[in-house]
């Protein structure tokens, strides 16, 4: 019965993990490439943007000890790729989950121009 339960313990720790962490990382699986910046770049920053969109739609999985962390703009930007292909634009597989407390098409874009100029 023991084994069981840890098997369990181990299959729904995994699916969790699948959750909150599928496609992140280099070879993440993902192909979408990050777009050019717009000429004469953009007007969102971290502090106007990153910081609010991160809170709202990834922290639960993605900061602190979560891998990938995405806590801080230096880690988002680090990641900017896998982030665009999987919650960029078009791409919605990113945060898994209600579709109710999804980024909308128009934040999707903003994160797309952001992750494209460097994440400032």
């Amino acid at each position: 019965m023991k084994s069981v339960v840890a098997l369990f313990s181990s299959v729904v720790v995994m699916v969790s993990l699948l959750g909150c962490n599928s496609g992140g990382g280099a070879g993440g699986g993902s192909s979408a490439a990050l777009p050019d910046c717009p000429t004469g770049g953009t007007d969102l920053t971290y502090d106007n943007f990153g910081k609010a969109f991160f809170s709202s739609y990834c922290d639960s999985c993605h900061a602190g000890s979560q891998k990938p962390s995405l806590g801080t703009a230096a880690e988002i930007a680090s990641w900017a790729d896998q982030i665009y292909a999987q919650a960029g634009d078009g791409n919605s597989s990113m945060p898994p989950g209600n579709a109710s407390a999804q980024p909308s098409v128009d934040e999707r874009s903003n994160l797309a121009e952001w992750l494209a100029c460097g994440a400032p």
